[in-house]
């Protein structure tokens, strides 16, 4: 007995989500694949800004990682039951091209605050006199 897509609530959501991007957003790929680059930095810097986090912290970039996932389980769903392996393939790209510069941004400003308070660190023991 398969389930009556009409009564899933979240179906309402994933077509207004749907209704959204096809309005807003060009259906030339090469722009499409800019603007999700471009998202996931401004996801990640908002994050940071509204959370008052640093760069370096795990926050802002697990809430783009919620976020840009979320968004793909949209996309995904609004093409349910999938019957092209091209879907998936296309979710992945799009994770990808999202996830990419805030994962690697995130990974440096993370290990510059280590090296920085690991030096800190040297510079507040006193050297030992064995």
């Amino acid at each position: 007995m398969s389930a009556d897509p009409a009564g899933n609530p979240l179906r309402g959501i994933v077509d207004f989500y749907e209704a959204l991007k096809r309005q807003y957003i060009p259906a030339d790929e090469s722009i499409r694949s800019l603007i999700h680059v471009h998202v996931g930095l401004a996801l990640w810097l908002l994050f940071a800004l509204v959370l008052r986090k640093r760069l370096s912290s795990i926050v802002p970039l697990v809430g783009v990682w919620l976020a840009i996932g979320l968004t793909e389980i949209f996309d995904v769903s609004a093409q349910w039951p999938i019957r092209q392996d091209w879907v998936w393939q296309h979710a992945a790209s799009d994770m990808a091209q999202s996830l990419t510069w805030p994962t690697v941004l995130w990974a440096v400003c993370f290990w510059r605050a280590r090296g920085e308070a690991d030096r800190q660190i040297d510079a507040a023991v006193p050297p030992s006199s064995d």
